[in-house]
């Protein structure tokens, strides 16, 4: 198991952040624009970016690192990613690959057939599979991108004939990828469980990889499939990890917290609309969502609601 791409954002003001960034990695290069809500940008280790405000200096400095600039950086990527938590950041998103090159343990074609059976015990809602229409590329995906998991197995010697351009024809080597991205409080949570545990996270990682997906041999004696036992080759593959849960905890939704998200992600475009439909439709077209509402949205409104007319009344 290896971290094949880091993406990190550095809290607290944004000028003392990049100054630190600038002198950890030996500089960067300035672009035009900015990304991701900021109005700077800078290129790092040729393919990796960093972002800042000179608006806001409280938003910090995100640091988006693929697998090219860790492998362009010379560095670990344990230890990069141990160097950016240890200097107030947080992971926004966080893969974990490992390969199989030499004991063809992992058939797509296998996989494919396991998923079109139920064969698999996974979280993810919904499994898709790309094939090349021309040339050569495989790739099944366990979740979706706007999730905070999924989980992509794929064939990654056709992907290197890819990026070598023109039609070429698919040679002997073997070279499987197996990838677990993950976003949001995940990946925060698996980051520093890793930092955490520096000889034992590669292991740890495996079991992020099999809670996720497990595919199972019929026993269709035995009606809880999650009792089935595991496939051989995915143990294999695994070097035989236990499954391990990413302790995320959920917060509850409040009107606060709503609040706080309007204001930070959806403020601008109602600026927008304000200054151009003008308040009053925009205020129209809220008021016309009251009969979208469901239940749990209402029972906010009718729980904020009683508690202010209790304050008010006290």
């Amino acid at each position: 198991m290896f971290f094949d791409w880091i993406a990190v954002t550095l809290q607290g003001d944004s000028q003392h952040a990049l100054g630190l960034v600038r002198s950890w990695c030996g500089g960067l290069e300035d672009l035009p624009g900015g990304g991701n809500g900021y109005d700077k940008s800078a290129k790092m280790w040729d393919s990796g970016r960093v972002f800042w405000s000179t608006v806001r200096s409280d938003m910090g400095v995100h640091v988006r690192l693929p697998s090219s600039a860790l492998c362009a950086s010379k560095r670990d990527a344990f230890d990069v990613l141990g160097w950016l938590l240890k200097h107030n950041g947080h992971a926004t998103r966080l893969d974990v690959a490992c390969d199989d090159f030499d004991y063809h343990l992992l058939d797509l074609a296998e996989i494919s057939r396991k998923v079109q059976a139920d064969e698999v015990c996974t979280h993810a809602h919904q499994i898709d599979e790309w094939h090349a229409l021309r040339g050569v590329g495989h790739t099944i995906y366990f979740g979706s991108r706007s999730s905070e998991r999924m989980i992509r197995i794929y064939d990654k010697a056709a992907e290197q004939i890819k990026k070598l351009g023109g039609d070429v024809e698919m040679p002997d080597e073997y070279w499987m990828r197996v990838e677990l991205e993950l976003k949001g409080d995940r990946a925060k949570v698996a980051a520093q469980m890793a930092i955490e545990h520096p000889d034992q996270w590669q292991v740890l990682a495996a079991g992020w990889v099999r809670d996720f997906v497990d595919f199972k041999i019929p026993d269709f004696e035995n009606e809880n499939k999650a009792r089935w036992e595991t496939c051989e080759w995915w143990l294999d593959f695994l070097d035989n990890a236990a499954k391990c849960k990413l302790p995320v905890k959920r917060q509850e939704q409040t009107i606060e917290r709503i609040q706080a998200w309007v204001t930070k992600q959806v403020a601008p475009t109602l600026f927008v609309l304000a200054a151009t439909v003008g308040h009053d439709q925009l205020f129209a077209d809220v008021g016309a969502a009251s009969s979208r509402l469901n239940p749990h949205q209402v029972r906010l409104i009718n729980e904020w609601n009683a508690e202010n007319t209790d304050a008010k009344t006290d």
